[in-house]
C-alpha cells in the first residue's frame, strides 16, 4: 500500500506561504510568498526567501514521512477533497513523524463573499507526549490559532491561516490557480 501511494503521487506538491504582521495582516503584500513548502514522495522541505528567512532561520527538511490520508498536515496542504464533521473531535489523524493527534473543525461563521465558504477554527491536540524534535509539528501544536476557510460545495480549503508568536502564516489556495 505504501508503494502504491508513492506511485500515485506523480508530482511534487508546492505551496507558498505569505506572512502577515500586525492587525489585518499589515504589510502582507510585501511579504507575499516568503516561505515555500514542498512535499515530494516521502520528503518535506520548507525554504524561505527575504524576510521569511529571518523567521525560519534555516531550511527545514524531513525524510521518511508517511503522507497518507490520515496525515492531517498533508491532507490540508494537498487540498484535494476533504470532508469532516463540524464541532467534533476526530481521533484518526497524525502529523509528521507519525505523531498521533486529534483534530476539530469548530464552526465560526459563513464568509461574507459567498454562502458556500465557512470559516472554522482548527483545533489540534497531541494524543501522546510530544518530544518537540520536529519544528513543523512544534509550530502547528503551539500555534495561537489556526483558521481554515472551507468551501462546502467543492469540499476543498480556500485558505489556511496559522498564527504563531504573533505572526500570521497564510496559504491562500485561490492565489495558486
Amino acid at each position: 500500500m505504501f508503494f502504491s501511494f508513492i506511485i500515485a503521487q506523480e508530482e511534487a506538491i508546492k505551496r507558498n506561504v505569505s506572512i502577515g504582521v500586525g492587525e489585518n495582516d499589515l504589510f502582507s503584500s510585501f511579504l507575499n510568498q516568503s516561505i515555500a513548502i514542498q512535499i515530494d514522495g516521502d520528503e518535506i522541505e520548507v525554504t524561505s526567501d527575504g524576510f521569511g528567512s529571518n523567521l525560519l532561520g534555516e531550511d527545514i527538511e524531513y525524510d521518511d514521512q508517511n503522507f497518507g490520508d490520515e496525515n492531517i498536515f498533508y491532507k490540508m496542504i494537498e487540498n484535494k477533497e476533504l470532508e469532516f464533521d463540524e464541532d467534533v473531535w476526530i481521533d484518526d489523524f497524525y502529523l509528521l513523524d507519525n505523531l498521533a493527534v486529534k483534530v476539530r473543525f469548530l464552526f465560526y461563521e459563513i464568509a461574507e463573499k459567498d454562502n458556500e465558504t465557512k470559516l472554522y477554527r482548527f483545533d489540534i491536540n497531541e494524543k501522546n507526549e510530544f518530544e518537540g524534535k520536529n519544528r513543523i509539528n512544534n509550530v502547528i501544536l503551539n500555534s495561537d490559532i489556526i483558521k481554515v476557510w472551507y468551501n462546502e460545495e467543492e469540499k476543498k480549503l480556500k485558505k489556511i491561516s496559522l498564527t504563531f508568536k504573533s505572526v500570521n502564516y497564510i496559504i491562500n489556495f485561490d492565489d495558486e490557480k
